[in-house]
């Protein structure tokens, strides 16, 4: 059990490791648990934020820093860590699109209003190619009964 648990966190952090690596496949699993890590990080500030400032909402760009040192301290790093993390999102996500056989400049099409988020999804939950393509060897290694995949 503590294995497998070490096994996820090693996948889910993989994308920091791989910071900027643009090249290659990533499966879903691997895309899928680090947004998830990323969510639970984000609540995790937010509550406490929320616990250092009596329940203070966040500040607002327009309305400047309110809500104490505190605030300013929890907002501050909510602010860092989306920037230290929008490169290895983005690179991950262009190794996923690779997985189904694409350019990461696909992403392009999620600005599109509405269906931006449409075309996101079916890009993501989609199995990725069985077997190699142009951009690379199966991240699978020729698993397919893993959880999913």
């Amino acid at each position: 059990m503590t294995a497998r648990l070490l096994d996820l966190w090693h996948e889910a952090t993989g994308p920091y490791r791989k910071y900027a690596d643009f090249s290659g496949r990533a499966r879903r699993r691997e895309y899928f648990l680090f947004i998830a890590l990323q969510w639970l990080v984000i609540a995790a500030l937010i509550t406490l934020h929320s616990v250092a400032t009596g329940g203070a909402p966040l500040p607002r760009p327009e309305s400047g820093w309110r809500g104490g040192f505190a605030g300013q301290l929890t907002a501050a790093a909510m602010a860092l860590f989306v920037l230290a993390t929008l490169v290895p999102w983005l690179a991950l996500s262009t190794r996923r699109l690779h997985d189904r056989g694409y350019r990461g400049w696909v992403m392009a099409r999620w600005f599109l209003p509405y269906l931006g988020l449409l075309f996101m999804l079916w890009d993501l939950l989609r199995p990725g190619d069985k077997g190699d393509n142009a951009f690379g060897p199966d991240p699978r290694g020729g698993m397919y009964d893993d959880w999913f995949e």
